[in-house]
């Protein structure tokens, strides 16, 4: 069996891994080389985006009610996005759910295109990418492989994960499902190709996701082609009730599943047919 190349760094504070099979126009040494790259380029999204230190996004949240804040082309290309998101979802999905509770409405960040600068219009706001961040950043470090002509690799930023597969490649990636009542052990396994899969939850962090709704999914996973929307839409569908959750999974014809509490399995009509063999099996374990 070919051996894989495979590299793996603590960046976001979780583990990431990235890993490829050898290729036929580059060395291992230049593999690598890209591979660490590529870890470099998630780790400057970090330090840019990270709310936890001193970071030019979070000057953001220094300067709410104060000044507006001159920001990168990428940032204001990610709070458009998040703020489309927040409309789609009726304010589902939100970055604005740090602060105080009357004041966390992503529609209220102004986002000057022109001049490059965001502003809060009041002090009591604040804003995180938790929940399309680190998706965000797989799919940054997923290009930047592909532009430097690496082929059949895999990235999984701790559940968040992204594949590259030549036309010709004899096979697909598998990847496994954790099973949120046992993080060691998987539920399933789908394989992929040049497909994005993440999983969202209040399996790992309780309460992590915040919503005014009982009955929550412990975990719902998407499929799609890209990580960051994935890693949207799984937040998205864990802040609504089993049923909202499927029929929003539905209107958006989205790959997807979600574990509810009691271990039963829940797929979108587009999914039914690949995880029809999870739902036989169960999750407990």
């Amino acid at each position: 069996m070919t051996s894989l190349i495979q590299v793996q760094k603590k960046i976001m504070n979780c583990m990431w891994d990235i890993k490829c099979y050898p290729q036929t126009h580059l060395s291992k040494e230049r593999s690598l080389e890209l591979i660490e790259e590529a870890f470099l380029k998630a780790i400057e999204i970090e330090n840019y985006f990270s709310v936890f230190k001193d970071s030019p996004f979070n000057k953001i949240n220094d300067q709410a009610g104060t000044d507006k804040v001159k920001v990168s082309r990428e940032c204001i290309d990610i709070l458009l996005k998040a703020k489309k998101y927040y409309r789609e979802t009726d304010g589902n999905f939100n970055i604005a759910f740090l602060g105080l509770e009357g004041f966390r409405d992503a529609s209220l960040i102004e986002v000057d295109e022109d001049n490059l600068e965001v502003y809060l219009p009041y002090s009591e706001m604040k804003i995180s990418l938790g929940g399309m961040g680190k998706g965000y950043a797989v799919d940054v470090v997923h290009n930047f492989l592909v532009s430097h002509g690496l082929i059949n690799f895999l990235i999984n930023g701790s559940g968040d994960l992204k594949s590259h597969s030549h036309p010709n490649a004899p096979r697909a990636w598998r990847v496994g499902i954790t099973n949120p009542f046992n993080l060691k052990n998987t539920i399933g396994q789908i394989e992929i190709k040049n497909s994005a899969v993440a999983t969202s939850g209040q399996y790992k962090k309780r309460d992590h996701i915040q919503s005014t709704h009982l009955n929550l999914p412990l975990s719902v996973t998407i499929l799609g082609a890209t990580t960051m929307e994935c890693d949207i839409w799984g937040t998205y569908i864990s802040t609504l009730s089993i049923p909202e959750g499927l029929r929003a999974l539905n209107r958006s014809k989205q790959f997807g599943f979600i574990v509810d509490q009691s271990g039963k399995c829940h797929q979108s009509r587009r999914s039914y047919r690949s995880f029809q063999q999870v739902v036989q099996r169960g999750v407990h374990g």
